[in-house]
């Protein structure tokens, strides 16, 4: 039984949705509300599981005040159904509607099991158990919206106008599947709120309620201090070696002097043979160059993500804060990197050929473009669907993590793409405080006029980027698999009304 004691709803704007309501619905009966639009219908459904809590009076069910319950035990023990069926699009159809047991603690498995039987009570095809909301029908959505809300077997199960955006024949069905008499004979409450003057007839109406090491290339020496590469250089000219491709006389390969590759009498093959050589006696400098680079790169991108994750949360729940962060986060992108690299050392009191001013510096880059993404990402998520996951009884932090998070993570893998391929290229400019990596190859090919070796910094650069973004995107993929397939049903929906056009 639920009773309504002289209850009352003012929201914060002044707008008194329910004013002074007091009814009792018996047990084993449906119940529906009449009115009309804006009269408080909704408010009254979603205080029963405390989804709105009451400005005034109490609300009992079976004798117990709801408001002495835990808001999120209340809500796993009532089923609730809405309009729009408020399915969760990165869940199969079968994780949908086992959703509230697993919540309850039952097992996966037995959970589903309970699905796939009640997908046959509302007319699906056990075939579809694996497909995701976007590749259903709008009657097929409700349809599994009914199931998710029977699937706990609750006493009360409350419908916000389930059947009122299906046709005739599917409300017939999704009505007789929601019939009490249809599956058990035990003490059960039926509320529902109808707008249309449809569905189950009202046994009894309710009135209208109104009212980031050691051994890095490029590391000084003890027994040489005259400049941080000089490891690098030497290893470099230690490799260079003598060959049928070798440059005539005059050229100094040591210093790089003379003609340049290509340059030279003989013509293009030897040129060509020259850069080839160059590649193929330097190739271990480079590996080794590519893999410092890799390092210095992929820490700052994981940091940047760990903490832009809490700040973009931040920035998306509190609106006051919103604007300050991204103003704040945003300016540190306008930070000259060579500056930054140059204060680091002395607020860190790390040398200033410590790679770890660069994983810092990088890691705040990263976090300017970061926090934007996750805010936006989280702005992103359906309203109703969020609704919905609180209505099924997920607490604040569970929701976080098993609903806004990855409904926002298609905007989040953008801009972490972003972010990632910036930071590679970024990382370049540490060599010009001495901290080696692919960057070397750059001023050290523009100092000894080797084009050659710019050129292969420039590629491994560019090759470390594309690995890189091969593995978020497949990454992406792997974990989202429902955001591919809704882009497909868009895709395919946007070229049928183009050929209707």
């Amino acid at each position: 039984m639920i009773e309504f004691r002289d209850v009352s709803k003012q929201f914060p704007d002044g707008t008194r949705a329910v004013r002074d309501f007091s009814l009792v619905i018996p047990a084993r009966k449906t119940t529906v509300f009449v009115g009309s639009s804006g009269c408080g219908k909704t408010t009254l459904l979603r205080m029963i599981n405390r989804m709105v809590d009451t400005t005034a009076g109490a609300i009992e069910i079976d004798g117990v005040d709801i408001a002495t319950r835990s808001a999120v035990a209340l809500r796993r023990s009532i089923g609730y159904v809405m309009q729009n069926s408020g399915l969760l699009p990165h869940l199969s159809v079968e994780d949908n509607i086992a959703t509230v047991p697993v919540l309850q603690g039952i097992r996966k498995k037995d959970a589903r099991a309970r699905a796939r039987a009640l997908m046959s009570t509302v007319g699906l095809d056990e075939q579809m158990a694996h497909r995701y909301p976007s590749q259903l029908s709008g009657g097929q959505q409700q349809r599994v919206g009914v199931a998710r809300g029977l699937a706990a077997d609750p006493n009360i199960l409350l419908m916000d106008e389930p059947f009122g955006a299906v046709d005739p024949i599917v409300r017939a069905d999704l009505q007789a599947g929601a019939d009490p008499a249809a599956e058990r004979d035990r003490q059960d409450h039926r509320v529902r709120h109808a707008r249309h003057r449809r569905g189950l007839p009202a046994r009894r109406p309710g009135g209208d309620p109104s009212g980031r090491s050691a051994d890095r290339p490029g590391r000084q020496s003890e027994r040489d201090h005259r400049e941080p590469g000089i490891r690098v250089r030497r290893q470099l000219h230690r490799r260079r070696t003598r060959d049928p491709c070798a440059a005539p006389e005059g050229d100094d390969p040591r210093h790089g002097r003379g003609r340049r590759a290509g340059a030279h009498p003989g013509g293009a093959g030897r040129g060509r043979c020259r850069r080839v050589s160059w590649i193929a006696d330097n190739i271990g400098l480079i590996l080794e160059l590519t893999l410092v680079h890799v390092r210095q790169s992929v820490i700052p991108i994981l940091l940047g993500f760990v903490v832009s994750v809490p700040l973009g949360w931040v920035a998306w729940r509190y609106r006051l804060l919103h604007g300050p962060i991204l103003v704040i986060t945003g300016l540190l992108y306008t930070i000259p990197s060579l500056a930054l690299l140059a204060l680091l050392p002395v607020i860190l009191g790390t040398s200033y050929i410590s790679d770890v001013n660069l994983i810092v510096a990088l890691t705040l880059y990263g976090i300017a473009l970061m926090v934007r993404a996750v805010a936006d990402g989280l702005a992103s998520v359906d309203p109703d669907v969020r609704l919905a996951s609180v209505a099924m009884g997920y607490g604040p932090l569970r929701r976080f993590w098993a609903v806004d998070l990855p409904l926002a993570g298609p905007v989040i893998l953008a801009g972490l793409r972003v972010m990632a391929s910036s930071t590679i290229g970024l990382a370049t400019v540490g060599i010009l405080v001495g901290v080696t990596n692919l960057g070397y190859l750059f001023t050290n090919g523009l100092e000894r006029r080797i084009l050659i070796e710019v050129f292969s910094g420039i590629v491994a650069v560019v090759v470390i980027a594309v690995v890189i973004d091969v593995i978020l995107v497949v990454g992406g993929r792997l974990l989202m698999p429902w955001a591919r397939r809704t882009r497909r049903r868009r895709s395919a929906s946007a070229r049928a009304q183009e050929a209707v056009a």
